[in-house]
């Protein structure tokens, strides 16, 4: 894969598709480089570790395995009612 974006794709599919599967590996960090699974970790800085070291600067996804809820985006745009910052 050529393209950042193009890579980040593929990783974060790896991630959800294979999710399912790691439910023993709950709040651990998984180390994804494309369509690879490189490892399991215990904390956020070893699997960034394991990222560099297997890839250099190659672009890898590390990423917290969990039961995560939808993560929900909001503008101000989106709140149509009085500003709470100016006096009434």
């Amino acid at each position: 894969m050529s393209e950042p974006l193009e890579t980040l794709a593929a990783e974060l599919e790896t991630f959800n598709e294979k999710l399912p599967e790691w439910q023993d590996q709950t709040n651990r960090f998984v180390l994804i480089a494309e369509r690879d699974v490189l490892g399991f970790f215990d904390t956020y800085a070893d699997a960034v570790t394991a990222g560099y070291k297997a890839r250099g600067l190659s672009p890898f996804l590390v990423k917290q395995v969990g039961a995560f809820g939808a993560i929900a985006n909001f503008t101000r745009d989106l709140f149509r009612g009085p500003c709470l910052t100016t006096a009434s």
